[in-house]
């Protein structure tokens, strides 16, 4: 059954990147409102060095952001976020910033998420079980189609090994 879902989420693979970049965009759109209210912050600020330095960073936090999302540049952002917090975000801001950060994480990495949850390691532990499984597929002629997808769960520790 995992495998005919990894099976499912591969042959749709193309559909659902469509709606990652969509959600993508209408999550950095969000992230971005929040970061330019920030921007007003930054230029009322009297000390020159540490404005023009907040500026920088405020515009490579929206660079990354407008680029798209990886693990390089929620590092980058991540870096350029503690430099900048210095009173110009609230913590309610940066808690939604944060939050949001964890949503593009989640949707960037579907493909990672549906593999991990859709691995079937634990067959090796139960090896014993295999020919149980094969009498039972072989004897009904309606499950035959579910040979194809237990071998590929067999194929699933051989990386763990």
């Amino acid at each position: 059954m995992l495998k005919a879902i990894e099976i499912e989420f591969k042959t749709k693979k193309f559909l659902i990147s469509k709606w990652v970049i969509l959600i993508n965009r209408y999550s950095c759109e969000f992230i971005e409102r929040i970061i330019q209210g920030g921007m007003q912050k930054v230029y009322q600020m009297k000390n020159g060095i540490l404005k023009n330095n907040c500026l920088t960073l405020m515009s490579i936090i929206l660079e990354c952001y407008r680029g798209g999302y990886n693990e390089i540049r929620k590092t980058v952002i991540t870096h350029c976020l503690n430099l900048v917090n210095y009173g110009i975000f609230s913590n309610r801001e940066m808690e939604e910033i944060f939050y949001w950060n964890g949503k593009l994480k989640m949707v960037s990495n579907w493909e990672k998420y549906v593999l991990k949850s859709t691995r079937c390691r634990f067959l090796y532990w139960h090896r014993g079980h295999f020919p149980i499984f094969f009498r039972n597929i072989v004897e009904d002629r309606h499950r035959l189609n579910q040979m194809n997808y237990f071998l590929m769960a067999l194929r699933d520790p051989l990386d763990m090994l």
